[in-house]
């Protein structure tokens, strides 16, 4: 089960809620009213988009059945508290997508990614992640909203040896030993970056080590695209934080870009497309 996955929920969610402001960089880059949060974890994103624009409907999804609880207690306050009428949390595609079909099928509608992507690549299947790129770019949502770490291709070139240096006097010897077992030597860049945005997980290092954080290149997601979108805005960038704490632990700069934000958008209005449905439950997922 992916509970058994996350060892420290408390910590790990207390994670994900850090750059709230960075997260809903879209909110005003769009015109959509109705915005399904896949992969909502606690709510937290949905709670924080809430109380700035209550005047939207905003719908979480996650598989976790135990996330969607966790979402329900941090949005009502109480388990037993009604949401906010303009709240609904789904752990069932299927269930959500027929949901929007009876209540918002002419209304603008954004699907928000939000470090999803390398999520279902770690974690699905072939065929759980093909079907995931159908549902996102089907074609039922106006606009696609994406932050996520995709680096380009260009990463991959050897480390440089100051830097390597610093790591391997620096960094927890166990970690470091324990994920250049799993991914490789950090001589390699991609590698050297790869345990830079790990080393700090340490409440669930063990699941963490194991996660692709750079499961597919910025290069492979433009492939997905298909025709019925256009990129309306498009930033490559490094988490501001995370730039700042390598600087400060390892005394190392970040150049390369591990990160982008992505809003594309409906090339013209078209009926909606059939359903797709979403494989089971446990074979895709999202922090």
């Amino acid at each position: 089960m992916e509970e058994q996955r996350i060892s420290n929920f408390a910590s790990y969610n207390a994670n994900m809620k850090k750059s709230l402001m960075d997260k809903i960089y879209f909110i005003d880059k769009t015109e959509a009213t109705v915005f399904v949060d896949f992969g909502c974890s606690d709510g937290e994103l949905i709670k924080f988009m809430n109380a700035l624009f209550p005047e939207y409907t905003y719908i979480g999804y996650d598989i976790s059945e135990r996330m969607i609880e966790a979402a329900h207690i941090n949005i009502a306050g109480k388990d037993n508290v009604n949401l906010p009428k303009n709240i609904h949390l789904y752990s069932e595609w299927n269930a959500l997508e027929k949901f929007l079909n009876e209540n918002y099928i002419n209304s603008k509608k954004a699907i928000i990614l939000n470090s999803v992507i390398h999520e279902v690549y770690s974690y699905s299947t072939l065929l759980a992640i093909d079907t995931f790129w159908d549902v996102v770019f089907g074609g039922k949502f106006e606009y696609v909203v994406i932050r996520d770490m995709l680096p380009s291709m260009s990463i991959n070139k050897k480390s440089n040896i100051n830097d390597i240096a610093k790591v391997r006097r620096k960094a927890n010897k166990s970690h470091l030993s324990d994920y250049e077992n799993h991914w490789g030597s950090i001589n390699e860049n991609k590698n050297l970056i790869h345990f830079l945005l790990k080393y700090r997980w340490i409440e669930n290092w063990d699941r963490e080590v194991k996660e692709n954080y750079f499961p597919i290149y910025v290069e492979n997601f433009m492939e997905h695209i298909t025709d019925k979108y256009v990129i309306d805005y498009y930033e490559e960038f490094i988490l501001p934080y995370t730039k700042r704490q390598i600087l400060k632990d390892f005394d190392i700069e970040l150049k390369d870009n591990t990160h982008i934000k992505c809003i594309l958008r409906l090339n013209k209005y078209q009926c909606p497309p059939p359903a797709v449905s979403m494989p089971d439950a446990r074979n895709c997922r999202r922090s």
